[in-house]
């Protein structure tokens, strides 16, 4: 599923927006390439969100998590809190929900 890949790093990368991720991939060399330049547009990527929240959560936390090891790897941080990341994968899935929400009124 390369759109569960897609949305998870985007959201990882702190890229919300349905909209935004869809920019992303269009402006992305390698995507247009291994994607012969056919893009799912914003409402397949938040359709897709809406319907696997699930999954993303689960792939972003693990996402969350390699960033957090990193950090450690990198003595900026001495440990990963494990609840902190789980609340953050959530907190940013909402946000990427806010974020259309929000767009939808214009």
């Amino acid at each position: 599923m390369t759109i569960l890949a897609l949305s998870t790093y985007c959201y990882a990368r702190q890229i919300y927006g349905s909209a935004d991720i869809e920019e992303v991939l269009r402006r992305d060399v390698h995507f247009r390439q291994l994607c012969a330049n056919e893009f799912p547009g914003a409402w397949v990527i938040r359709h897709f969100r809406d319907v696997n929240r699930e999954a993303i959560r689960f792939c972003l936390l693990a996402a969350l998590g390699f960033l957090a090891e990193q950090k450690i790897v990198e003595d900026f941080v001495t440990k990963v809190n494990k609840a902190h990341l789980a609340e953050e994968a959530n907190r940013r899935i909402t946000m990427s929900m806010f974020i259309d929400t929000m767009l939808d009124g214009d």
